[in-house]
């Protein structure tokens, strides 16, 4: 590992892109194929791209984090995965946990498992198909360690929460699915809107579920009529108005749901334009009236150098 290490930090110190995307190759090929010594390289490599390089996680290929959790690794597979989440909108994690299910047989380690069951908890709504595939694989292992199973119960519970929701229509999906993206609020469930997303979810949490729990931490008693709550989790019967917390081991890689602005901080940044573009107008008048003065009366600003090329500022960003 040694010499695949010192090339890729003295492409790094470099800072030669072409020669950075050659040496990431190489570090793939010859450390992170090679069980033996895969989850090491992948905890350094992952260290190394925090501290020094946030973009060489768009250079990883998959097969090298198939190949870090062949070796009983996931720290390079976690940071890249996030960092692709907050890129790309998911359509790499989509890849991602294609490729896991292609090759599950060969990832039965306890570190992908448990980076299945995040990678499955993040995908549950917005990919549910691709969720559910992978969920069936998790859940055909037929002794996971114990570790785990929080994060298999959490993740299933997703995936059927991202089941229900497909079957809803989009005016009752948006609405749960903000609802259950702030389930820290107490909703109100009195408004036609709501009352017609709760009447359409009624008949999939008439009898026990998976699911029930996450939906409970949103539609709590009083908003059922009497007898309709039988069916329903009696964890969650009678709870105060704050919703049980909900976590996973580890947690979702992205959140599972989008979360949507709140009216309150929209119309505070609305406020905030308005006013940007006043002072602006303002300062533009008050130059535009200097600018009918005498030329003798106005002092001619000195000439600046020019600034560096976005493209090589943006590049220096990028490998430093």
């Amino acid at each position: 590992m040694a010499e695949p290490a010192q090339n890729l930090l003295a492409a790094i110190s470099r800072r030669d892109v072409s020669e950075l995307n050659n040496a990431v190759r190489l570090f793939e090929t010859q450390v992170m194929l090679d069980a033996g010594v895969s989850a090491y390289g992948g905890r350094w490599l992952a260290g190394v791209s925090k501290a020094h390089v946030p973009g060489l996680a768009q250079m990883i290929q998959i097969e090298s984090l198939l190949g870090e959790m062949r070796g009983g690794g996931d720290a390079l597979s976690i940071w890249v995965a996030q960092c692709w989440a907050e890129s790309d909108g998911h359509q790499k994690l989509v890849h991602l946990a294609e490729a896991m299910i292609g090759a599950w047989r060969d990832l039965q380690t306890e570190q992908a498992i448990r980076f299945a069951c995040a990678l499955a908890t993040s995908l549950a709504v917005i990919q549910t198909k691709v969720a559910s595939r992978m969920m069936s694989r998790i859940e055909s292992l037929i002794n996971p360690p114990k570790a785990v199973n929080p994060a298999i119960n959490l993740a299933a519970s997703w995936v059927d929460v991202g089941c229900i929701l497909t079957q809803l229509s989009p005016s009752a999906q948006s609405l749960l699915e903000e609802r259950l993206a702030n389930s820290e609020r107490r909703w109100e469930w009195s408004s036609p809107e709501a009352s017609n997303a709760l009447e359409e979810l009624r008949p999939h949490l008439s009898a026990p579920s998976k699911a029930s729990r996450l939906f409970r931490t949103i539609v709590w008693e009083d908003a059922w009529p009497m007898g309709d709550v039988q069916g329903l989790d009696d964890h969650f019967l009678g709870q105060p108005a704050s919703a049980p917390a909900l976590t996973s081991l580890p947690p979702p890689l992205v959140q599972p749901l989008r979360k949507k602005p709140e009216p309150v901080r929209l119309l505070i940044l609305v406020t905030l334009l308005l006013a940007m573009t006043l002072v602006y107008n303002a300062v533009n008048a008050q130059r535009q009236a200097g600018m009918q003065r005498p030329v003798s009366s106005a002092r001619m600003p000195k000439p600046t150098s020019h600034a560096a090329p976005f493209g090589t500022q943006a590049m220096r960003q990028k490998v430093s």
